[in-house]
């Protein structure tokens, strides 16, 4: 079997000070598009009943963030994504093959660090620094 992983580093929230918030409008517009695209076997949260945490200061931590915290993905070489490269003699597109990745289970640097967000590791300001 043969594996791709990419990771990146996000600033962890620090516990003692972290502020939880409910998102606005367009927020949940953005996080539903990407709890939509989870991918099977993810548990997709109620986009409704989220809280969000952003960071909090403090005389000892001004910024509000303590450490750091990797968001990962791992492409397997599953038989789909196997069969698309394969096929691709006229060329194919890191979208279409991500599409069937993810179809058949890959957790993208995205899905990861909204799950880590919603559960208040880090900010989603954080994880969409380091996503694009």
């Amino acid at each position: 079997m043969q594996l791709v992983m990419a990771q990146r580093l996000v600033r962890r929230l620090d516990d003692t000070t972290k502020q939880a918030y409910k998102p606005d409008a367009q927020l949940k517009a953005k996080l539903k598009a990407a709890i939509d695209s989870f991918p099977p076997g993810m548990d997709k949260p109620d986009i409704e009943s989220i809280n969000l945490y952003r960071a909090g200061t403090s005389t000892t931590n001004p910024f509000g963030y303590s450490g750091q915290l990797a968001l990962r993905e791992q492409l397997t070489m599953t038989p789909g994504v196997q069969d698309l490269l394969r096929g691709a003699a006229g060329g194919i597109s890191t979208d279409k093959i991500q599409a069937q990745a993810v179809a058949e289970g890959m957790r993208t640097m995205l899905h990861d660090g909204v799950a880590k967000a919603i559960a208040g590791l880090t900010s989603i300001e954080e994880v969409y620094r380091v996503t694009g």
